[in-house]
């Protein structure tokens, strides 16, 4: 099986986990259900109607984090989260993995998903996701 690759948006910053003192859960809340229905529509356009969903997967997260100028000379990072590291990187995304898990892998028990992100500066600001089947 090839790896289906596409991408997604930035999580919005409201998802960083660093972003917890002074937000409502609520609020919170509203951002993670958005994000999450955005990046199973984007999987499941990717997949296409023929998709059957892997038994195991490796999912290869790329935080392509390109300042791009917006006006007025500031950087575009108002409302998209610019992850510093790994950790708060998957962190950040956990809507988008639990919309994977939903729409391309069959099942929800431990060890069906493996997760690793990178870092490229050179393109985006988007998040190219990766997802490979392996036995």
């Amino acid at each position: 099986m090839s790896a289906l690759t596409f991408e997604v948006p930035l999580p919005p910053r409201a998802l960083s986990p660093n972003s917890g003192k002074g937000s409502s859960r609520i609020a919170k809340s509203k951002w993670v259900k958005r994000y999450r229905e955005d990046c199973a529509l984007h999987a499941r356009i990717a997949a296409g109607a023929d998709w059957e969903p892997l038994q195991r997967a490796e999912v290869r997260l790329t935080f392509c984090l390109k300042d791009r100028p917006a006006p007025f000379g500031q950087l575009d990072r108002a409302s998209f989260y610019h992850p510093k590291d790994q950790d708060n990187a998957i962190a950040s995304v956990k809507a988008l993995i639990d919309s994977l898990r939903e729409q391309l892998i069959a099942g929800d028990e431990w060890g069906r998903l493996s997760v690793s992100a990178a870092l490229d500066k050179s393109r985006g600001p988007y998040v190219i996701v990766t997802v490979a089947g392996w036995t």
